[in-house]
């Protein structure tokens, strides 16, 4: 991607942060959000401040798409002008004078290009989490399908939902715009392959939310990945706390599609990389599932069976092996001794006495 011209309509060379900014802005904005706001106004002051998203987030640790995230958040609060090209690719990012909501907007500020065309493949930024206050719990309990929706998360958590609870759920419902039904089977196919954790699931739900899952007709349409092998695949890993990249879910198509493997079976080959390389490898199981394919495996039934045929051969030749080792000793051993007297000893040289000569000597006295 091609750089981009970083510019101001202010003279200020510093990095000087607005009251404004501070007062008004800051304390509803993303962490994030804000670390990359400060870090444009830092890039102001370099003699050529032009720089790339890729750059961008290679300095602050964060991917390309949250950058675009955190773009488009402060374009929407007006606090910067992203300009495209023809072809919808960013080319330039304006910084405009944070202004408070009570002061009247200026003429030349309309002046500025806020036109907004997404970049291709970039999603819209998602809403903030934020804390409901004690009155809009109350008001979204009151609606019949949250009401429901609360009674049968609260039966699968098995505990009352506390506050983080009630705000992560009523996020996804208010400020992700995801249906009651739909956060009933989130929490339910998370719960159902161990994932407890309120974290987990609202990392879930994000993911849902950017490829635009709002209710349960979208989950049906949805990709394999959010169905059984998709989970077969993470808990086989060890994977939590995150989603699949695009690349990882390109396996799981090829192993459900091209290979026609079920869950159980992309499961076992998961297994079993874990136990290999101690990591969670997808091209190892990659290997493993197409060496089943090349066999004509079809299910898990079939490479337990091979597992047993095999572990029976390697008996049985191990027990071979072992008769065979005995056996070579003693058929040397006979070959060895060949006629000698059983009852000599064959450590020491063979001596013949003069029984007689030795008595007459004695007798003599010597």
């Amino acid at each position: 991607m091609a750089d981009i011209t970083l510019h101001t309509k202010t003279d200020n060379q510093v990095t000087c942060v607005s009251n404004v900014f501070i007062d008004e802005y800051m304390k509803e904005a993303n962490g994030e959000y804000v670390k990359i706001y400060l870090y444009l106004l830092r890039a102001l002051s370099q003699e050529n401040p032009d720089f790339s998203i890729s750059h961008m987030a290679d300095e602050l640790d964060h991917t390309q798409r949250d950058i675009r995230r955190a773009l488009n958040y402060w374009s929407k609060k007006k606090l910067l002008s992203l300009e495209y090209d023809d072809e919808g690719e960013l080319q330039g990012i304006c910084l405009l004078e944070p202004r408070s909501a009570a002061a009247p907007m200026d003429e030349d500020v309309s002046v500025v290009k806020t036109t907004f065309f997404p970049p291709r493949d970039v999603p819209s930024p998602l809403p903030t989490k934020r804390n409901y206050s004690p009155s809009e719990i109350l008001e979204l309990k009151e609606q019949s399908d949250v009401g429901e929706m609360l009674f049968v998360i609260e039966r699968y958590f098995g505990h009352p939902l506390n506050t983080t609870e009630l705000n992560t759920i009523f996020y996804w419902y208010d400020g992700l715009g995801m249906s009651a039904g739909l956060i009933s089977r989130l929490v339910e196919t998370c719960i159902d392959k161990g994932h407890n954790s309120v974290h987990y699931m609202n990392t879930v739900a994000l993911d849902w939310a950017t490829k635009g899952i709002k209710n349960i007709d979208d989950f049906r349409d949805a990709p394999p990945m959010y169905s059984r092998v998709y989970y077969a695949v993470t808990k086989g890993f060890g994977i939590s706390g995150r989603v699949l990249t695009k690349a990882e879910t390109e396996y799981i198509d090829r192993w459900t599609g091209e290979y026609g493997f079920d869950e159980e079976l992309i499961g076992e080959a998961c297994k079993r990389t874990i136990l290999k390389t101690g990591k969670a490898s997808f091209p190892y199981a990659e290997s493993i599932l197409k060496s089943w394919k090349m066999q004509g495996v079809k299910n898990l039934g079939e490479v337990l069976l091979a597992d047993e045929n095999r572990a029976a051969a390697g008996r049985v030749a191990g027990s071979v092996a072992g008769s065979q080792t005995k056996a070579q000793p003693r058929k040397e051993q006979r070959a060895s001794q060949g006629n000698k007297n059983p009852l000599s000893l064959h450590n020491f040289d063979e001596r013949s006495y003069d029984f007689a000569n030795i008595e007459a000597q004695i007798l003599a006295g010597k």
